[in-house]
């Protein structure tokens, strides 16, 4: 055993006694770790509750275990100071619903240097942007996570292919006989995103019912795409915070 020092993004924590936590992260140097931190619900503790916040970016130093996937944390700091997300609630519930989608759609993700820097970016940009830049940045993110799991949908759109068929991952020139059919505008939404950037994502026009629709509906496209997919927990907050 050794130790090892790396950058990392909170993922998600539970508790696993009365003053410790497990905590996966997704490190910029190994992959998905999950790792053991104790102490943490002591009074004096040196590691408080808040460094372990969904999508909070670190510095860890951690004993690397031989006999198990569990590993311990040793020293911790923030890697970047995030100033808005912790005391913004729209923001704090993107993230927890962004981190739990990677988290469950990556069980065993080894070392990926473009995803760890594409979330930097997109937790940078969640702190800094105002709450109406971020309107649609959880539908945007959640396309391109689809791509970094290989099951991105095909921007094959136009004025004769404007059903987006979530099954096929691409448009259809017809409705088709498929429950899961998604509707012209819907569709045209899914088009929209697609082709749009980090900053100008959130000019779509989207009404709430959409957004929340397509919200539902993205979900409904991993669980057909990724075998044992589950509706992450968080989504039930986040529909509640763009009702």
């Amino acid at each position: 055993m050794g130790l090892q020092k790396t950058n990392g993004i909170v993922l998600n924590q539970f508790k696993y006694s009365e003053t410790s936590l497990i905590v996966n992260i997704l490190t910029e140097e190994y992959g998905k770790m999950s790792f053991i931190v104790n102490g943490v619900r002591k009074k004096k503790s040196k590691f408080p509750a808040n460094y372990f916040q969904s999508f909070n970016l670190l510095q860890i130093v951690f004993i690397e275990s031989k006999k198990s996937d569990l590993h311990k944390i040793t020293e911790i700091s923030n890697q970047i100071v995030l100033t808005d997300i912790i005391f913004n609630i729209q923001k704090t519930s993107i993230c927890m619903f962004l981190a739990e989608i990677i988290n469950i759609t990556s069980q065993k993700l080894e070392k990926d240097d473009k995803l760890y820097q594409f979330l930097e970016q997109i937790i940078q940009y969640i702190d800094s942007a105002k709450n109406e830049e971020i309107s649609n940045i959880h539908l945007w993110s959640m396309l391109r996570l689809m791509q970094f799991n290989g099951i991105s949908p095909n921007n094959n759109f136009s004025e004769q292919n404007k059903f987006f068929n979530p099954v096929e991952g691409s448009f259809s020139y017809e409705t088709l006989k498929n429950k899961y059919i998604y509707s012209e505008e819907n569709s045209k939404i899914i088009h929209q995103l697609l082709g749009s950037s980090i900053d100008t994502s959130s000019k779509i026009k989207i009404n709430k019912n959409s957004r929340l629709e397509l919200l539902e509906l993205m979900t409904q496209y991993f669980q057909l795409h990724i075998d044992g997919f589950k509706a992450s927990k968080s989504l039930s907050i986040l529909s509640e915070i763009f009702a």
